[in-house]
């Protein structure tokens, strides 16, 4: 079952992995320590598997749809379960 296409999903990984990574220099007002760098690492780990999937904005396509879906719910949880 499709919620979002494709393209749409490829897009929206982008913003996001850009969001993340910009989040803590936007929203806090000493980015520092633990919170920033998980931050950090999640928006590169998404910026990285993105590029590395098999979809439109995908350079590298290593990775296919169904493993890309699953690390961005492992990532998903692993970012809720953050501190």
């Amino acid at each position: 079952m499709k919620f979002i296409p494709r393209k749409a999903h490829a897009i929206l990984d982008l913003v996001l992995a850009l969001i993340l990574i910009l989040y803590p220099w936007l929203f806090f007002t000493k980015p520092s320590g633990v919170a920033t760098t998980t931050f950090l690492i999640t928006g590169i780990a998404l910026l990285w598997y993105s590029l590395m999937t098999k979809y439109e904005v995908g350079i590298f396509k290593f990775i296919n749809m169904k493993v890309h879906l699953a690390i961005d719910f492992f990532l998903g949880l692993m970012l809720a379960a953050s501190p």
